[in-house]
């Protein structure tokens, strides 16, 4: 590798490691009472974490927190944000609940939870 290459080659790879560690800032809101802390990301077509169609885009809670214990936060690795399982917390889905199956007196839920009447 000539002299003159060595340097630019370093500089690209400092550029490209440094751009890879930036975490994009996404629009959101935090509400605590002084017991419960919580973050939500706001829906955004443009900006926002979640912009995919499975899910209700208002529903994000990347950090939900009560004595100590955190009960939300990103669970998978590989992030894009149209894909339908980029989602945190208890969001809600368009999915049919399939009512016009259910017999008389049961009701059955999406998680598969039964309920009788």
């Amino acid at each position: 590798m000539t002299r003159n290459k060595l340097p630019l080659l370093l500089s690209l790879f400092a550029v490209l490691l440094v751009s890879s560690t930036v975490q994009t800032e996404f629009p959101q809101a935090d509400i605590s009472n002084g017991i419960i802390h919580a973050r939500f990301y706001l829906p955004d077509a443009e900006k926002g974490y979640y912009r995919g169609t499975r899910f209700d885009w208002s529903g994000n809670i990347p950090d939900l927190e009560f004595k100590g214990h955190t009960y939300c936060g990103q669970w998978f690795d590989n992030y894009n944000p149209i894909t339908h399982d980029a989602i945190m917390g208890p969001v809600e889905s368009f999915s049919p609940l399939g009512y016009e199956d259910a017999k008389p007196c049961i009701y059955t839920y999406p998680a598969g939870q039964r309920l009788l009447l």
